[in-house]
């Protein structure tokens, strides 16, 4: 078999621009130039990600992370420029970009960026009404104002009126038009605010909105209504005014990079055309599922035709993210390593030189080369990503595996395929590019109906080829990982009761005559203690006890699941255990992704 053959196509995604502003423009036409070439910079911008891929991944937020992406960004164009740096521009890897406008369509800002974005861009429309549609209309007083908003809801793809629509009549008009401009806030990537930058003139308005979309962390783009000659800009909080007006918030120029305006989908656009792809690593990844779900259609005796989904719609993108998450994994945790390593290396030989050879300082030259060295795995791990790439693929293979197996019922088994699961909605979460991606892959699905002539062997196939196996692999994790942290403890311990006897050894004088093994001594009374540290925080970087807990934790909640499914006589019953599978394991997944977000590498001083 080709293995190139099996590369999933690139993941589209679909940016979404929203709108919020003042309905009577004074100078409508100087706003309108503006608007348009404010989203032609942003086309231009974000675009450029698949023509350039060697911007930087992470937003700047501060100046020293903005002068760091500069340099970095730069350096690799011209290694690639000469020719040294792999080949990453193949079109076939490039993220389609798809543009959305939502908007309520009010007279005003609503309709002018709406217009051109759909004009510029070849936006689709998606409109958020505040109020149903006769009672919408109501607040255009003219003819013309009127026609204005028909001739643009027409041509709108979807449209949304919030369910406060749905509270006792009548609804206030002010809470109609905050709901669906905080909807329209939620839904999007980024916000053009037309605004004269005063505070807001009711509940609502537009200074509320911007206030709630910075909240939300998004991108909002300010076009001064007042002063629209004046250069588009970024909007962020003031951290010492908070009134609701222009004064509440800092401003800059727009970025040159498009991870400060679009990272969600600059991280998916990396994930689509990853150097780190190779055939060879994602086909064996590849053939090992697959060799273990035939093994599974083979025990089960199910018709191979109820896994066509599993197989062909999730198995290779489950692949490609598994193998991904795999290489960003090792290459996070061989920077870590070595960051602590280097670190203890500067110490030895920072020891070995005074005491041994103080005539030596040249020697110093090999501690700070060490040094120079944990610093750089440092700065290359953060520039690279590599620990938000691992977890954001890890979820992503995880999501994928659940979305595989219960693909095989053709149900809505639940949430954790259909939404991102926020049981900690006030940590991190995995990038919102992996839940669209999720949804992408769901809807190309093509489900097949099963009889109850046939459970027993989709049963018996689930739970040996997912559940059961989930289990064992969890079992067999536990014990692996307990044995580790078992021999970290005691390598640890020998070294701190090493550092015991060498202190005893010192205080004690015995050896005061023997100059060399006195400073022998003084040496083990140092380096031994910065062993022990640097080994110890290599195992809070694997995390063996924890993870340990964590597994053997699971495999008893899925050995309960298993005997659960195989009980199951009615396919409604099946459904509801598999249900409980993928709220268990989408649930584990996330509070993993969760609690690792916080673990990240940092230099250890």
């Amino acid at each position: 078999m080709n293995p190139e053959s099996k590369i999933p196509s690139p993941i589209p995604y679909t940016m979404r621009i929203g709108v919020t502003g003042h309905r009577k423009i004074k100078d409508a036409n100087a706003v309108n130039i503006q608007i348009t070439r404010t989203i032609e910079y942003l086309k231009t911008t974000i675009e450029s990600v698949n023509t350039d891929p060697h911007q930087p991944l992470i937003p700047g937020n501060t100046k020293w992370r903005n002068a760091e992406n500069f340099i970095i960004w730069k350096l690799k164009k011209s290694i690639a420029f000469l020719n040294a740096h792999p080949k990453r521009e193949n079109p076939e890897h490039h993220t389609p970009l798809t543009w959305q406008v939502v908007s309520a369509l009010a007279q005003g800002a609503d309709r002018m960026v709406s217009r051109i974005a759909m004009d510029s861009l070849n936006a689709s429309l998606q409109v958020i009404l505040p109020f149903n549609e006769a009672e919408y209309r109501e607040d255009f007083k003219t003819a013309e104002d009127l026609y204005e908003f028909e001739e643009l809801y027409k041509e709108a793809t979807i449209t949304n009126i919030h369910s406060f629509e749905c509270e006792p009549a009548p609804t206030p008009r002010n809470r109609g038009y905050r709901h669906s401009g905080e909807k329209m806030a939620e839904t999007c990537d980024i916000i053009i605010a037309v605004w004269d930058g005063g505070p807001a003139k009711g509940v609502g308005g537009t200074a509320e909105i911007v206030d709630y979309a910075l909240r939300l962390n998004r991108t909002v783009i300010w076009i001064n209504s007042l002063h629209p000659e004046k250069p588009a800009c970024l909007l962020f909080f003031n951290p010492h005014k908070r009134n609701g007006s222009e004064a509440s918030f800092l401003s800059r120029k727009l970025p040159k990079s498009a991870s400060e305006i679009a990272s969600q989908f600059v991280q998916l656009a990396e994930y689509n055309r990853d150097p780190a792809k190779n055939l060879n690593g994602f086909n064996k990844v590849y053939q090992d599922n697959l060799m273990r779900i035939e093994s599974g259609i083979k025990d089960s005796g199910l018709s191979r035709e109820y896994l066509d989904p599993l197989i062909n719609s999730v198995l290779p993108h489950y692949a490609m993210a598994d193998y991904l998450a795999i290489y960003y994994n090792n290459k996070h945790v061989r920077s870590a390593s070595w960051l602590y390593r280097l670190a203890t290396i500067a110490v030895f030989v920072s020891i070995i030189q005074a005491i041994f050879l103080p005539s030596q300082t040249w020697l110093i030259i090999f501690e700070i080369l060490a040094l120079v060295s944990a610093v750089g795995w440092f700065r290359l791990s953060i520039s690279g990503n590599w620990h938000e790439k691992w977890l954001n693929y890890r979820h992503l293979a995880e999501r994928l595996r659940i979305l595989g197996f219960t693909s095989i019922v053709p149900v809505n088994t639940g949430s954790a395929s259909n939404s991102p699961v926020q049981l900690l909605p006030f940590y991190p979460s995995p990038g919102g590019w992996v839940e669209s991606s999720l949804q992408y892959i769901k809807s190309g699905i093509s489900y097949k109906s099963f009889t109850i002539s046939d459970l027993q062997s989709i049963k018996s196939f689930v739970n040996n080829s997912w559940i059961k196996y989930q289990a064992d692999y969890h079992v067999s994790s536990s014990y692996k990982k307990s044995r580790k942290a078992s021999k970290d403890h005691k390598f640890i311990g020998v070294l701190l009761f090493l550092t015991l006897i060498a202190a005893s050894f010192h205080l004690s004088d015995l050896f005061s005559e023997l100059h060399f093994l006195e400073n022998l001594i003084i040496v083990l009374v140092v380096i031994l203690p910065a062993i022990a540290a640097s080994q110890h925080a290599i195992g809070g970087i694997h995390d063996f006890e924890r993870i340990a807990s964590r597994s053997e934790r699971m495999a008893e909640i899925l050995h309960r699941l298993e005997r659960a499914v195989d009980d199951a006589l009615s396919t409604d019953e099946f459904a509801k255990e598999i249900q409980n599978a993928e709220d268990i394991m989408s649930t584990e997944n996330h509070e993993w992704c969760v609690s690792l977000s916080f673990r990240r590498i940092s230099l250890p001083v």
